[in-house]
């Protein structure tokens, strides 16, 4: 469950980060380069969005695992 969530929201942040970022880069590349896609290497998209999944999942699973280590019903037994 918390990896479908953790690879849901990264999905959901790549593609707002992509579509808000997708006007300004093809306008700046109309102006400066007269062709309205950016210069550069290709592969720096995919690179990003590995780095970025990879962020969302540690970031999410590392503290789902501290959590789970001892079972739920252990610690709610022991807070009471």
């Amino acid at each position: 469950m918390v990896r479908k969530e953790a690879a849901l929201l990264s999905t959901m942040a790549l593609a707002a980060g992509l579509a808000v970022s997708a006007l300004p880069m093809s306008l700046l590349g109309l102006v400066f380069l007269d062709r309205p896609w950016p210069q550069g290497p290709l592969w720096v998209i995919p690179a990003i969005i590995a780095v970025t999944a990879l962020i969302a999942c540690l970031a999410t699973m590392t503290p789902t695992r501290r959590a789970l280590r001892e079972p739920p019903t252990r610690v709610l037994a022991a807070a009471l």
